[in-house]
């Protein structure tokens, strides 16, 4: 919806964001939504300047500058002025740190009564998982729980992160302990399934790859250290609210479709 506006105003993604959050609250049945945003010079780029170097240096034209400006413009309102006006009150952020974290650090700190559904296609997240927290994939529509991942993968989800510090991250250009030490070798390392007399076998285990290793761990464990702990609080969601929200952007179609379904469970979002 990148050529949405309103007046002079470019509306395009949240008008995107907000039809996908409707879907997610509808499917889950639940209106209790945590949005996790990223803010601020990231810490691990400080950490390892290469870390996501590509994403940063990625060259744009002219045209593709401002539509990159105009994004970010309405992810600040989003963040900043619109979802505290509709009611939303858990919207986290920590200057240094990425939705990840803020991800990790509520969800380690989420009572046992509670349901959470992580939504986000980051499988950095997969190591969140447990048995009152939830993955979904909205891009594959493809649910993960505890049970699930240890099926498709043969580890633990908390073991996760030892994969990745092991075997990489091509997303966020996190390299691998040793060259050919890809995701599948490091699981299967991991579970000890990896022959002893392999050449990768024997690649982890070398003082080089144990440096790369120590390096990795805080580009892809989470929380990275000192994310703050967030305090949920009540939403204040109203009809009249979200309607005047609508017709303040032209948002017709999404009248009157604020969600009421009160579960306790809990999504989510990673932005």
């Amino acid at each position: 919806m990148g050529n949405l506006t309103h007046g002079d105003v470019k509306t395009g993604m949240i008008y995107g964001f907000f039809k996908d959050v409707q879907n997610l609250q509808d499917r889950f049945g639940t209106n209790h939504v945590i949005f996790c945003f990223d803010y601020g010079k990231g810490i691990r780029k400080e950490m390892f300047p290469d870390y996501k170097v590509k994403r940063h240096k990625k060259e744009r034209s002219p045209e593709e500058e401002l539509v990159e400006e105009a994004f970010h413009l309405q992810i600040d309102r989003l963040r900043e002025k619109y979802l505290p006006y509709i009611g939303y009150k858990n919207i986290f952020y920590q200057w240094g740190y990425e939705g990840d974290d803020i991800v990790a650090s509520i969800t380690q700190d989420l009572p046992d009564e509670d349901e959470a559904i992580m939504v986000t296609a980051d499988e950095d997240l997969f190591q969140l998982i447990k048995p009152n927290v939830t993955f979904y994939n909205p891009n594959k529509q493809k649910m993960y729980t505890i049970q699930s991942f240890k099926k498709e993968y043969g580890i633990e989800a908390d073991q996760w992160w030892k994969v990745k510090a092991l075997g990489g991250c091509k997303t966020d250009e996190v390299p691998s302990v040793a060259k050919g030490v890809g995701e599948g070798t490091a699981i299967k390392y991991i579970r000890g399934a990896l022959p002893k007399h392999y050449k990768a076998y024997h690649d982890i285990r070398t003082p080089l790859a144990i440096a790369n290793r120590k390096r990795n761990i805080p580009l892809v464990k989470l929380p990275l250290s000192n994310v703050n702990r967030f305090v949920l609080q009540t939403d204040t969601l109203t009809d009249k609210k979200w309607n005047k929200f609508c017709d303040r952007l032209g948002f017709k179609s999404m009248r009157n479709k604020a969600v009421k379904r009160k579960k306790r469970n809990l999504g989510v979002v990673n932005d």
